[in-house]
């Protein structure tokens, strides 16, 4: 087994995206070893993800399976981003474009048990949302909130509030 790159190296690569998998692939050691010193070096990409995890989990009882789709990974990939998680540059750019799509075409989406994540028309009763909140479910946070803000056009995929 190689080696793993300084921390210097690895810090970026963890900051430009860089999964996991590619980093253990590209110096032979595993996956959980990259992790690791990750974690060792204070690096966490996970936090991110399970809070656009529980902020969905708030407002639909999503099925095994549902995070598989198309529109399933783009709502989520743009939630990280908005919520402070540094993308690939592969994921910021489908992030960017499913989010153009959604502009253009006058769409949002919402879950729909038994089917999954459905894009539905954009009504002018709809907050200025990605997704249709669910009737009747708590709203999120402020900064939940703000995250699952459609950016306006031509604004920068960022963290909210930066």
């Amino acid at each position: 087994m190689t080696k793993l790159p300084d921390n210097m190296e690895l810090r970026e690569r963890f900051h430009l995206g860089e999964s996991d998998t590619a980093v253990a692939d590209e110096f032979g050691v595993t996956r959980q070893a990259v992790q690791d010193r990750w974690r060792k070096m204070g690096l966490y990409r996970a936090p991110v993800v399970q809070q656009v995890r529980l902020l969905l989990a708030q407002a639909w009882e999503l099925e095994a399976g549902s995070q598989h789709s198309y529109i399933s990974k783009s709502l989520r990939l743009v939630l990280r981003r908005r919520l402070g998680d540094a993308l690939r540059i592969k994921q910021q750019e489908q992030a960017e474009k499913w989010l153009h799509m959604l502009r253009e075409e006058g769409l949002m989406v919402t879950y729909e048990p038994g089917v999954g994540w459905i894009y539905v028309p954009r009504t002018p009763s709809d907050l200025p949302w990605l997704v249709r909140w669910p009737t009747g479910k708590p709203l999120p946070g402020v900064r939940e909130q703000q995250a699952l803000m459609m950016p306006t056009e031509g604004e920068e995929l960022k963290p909210v509030g930066s």
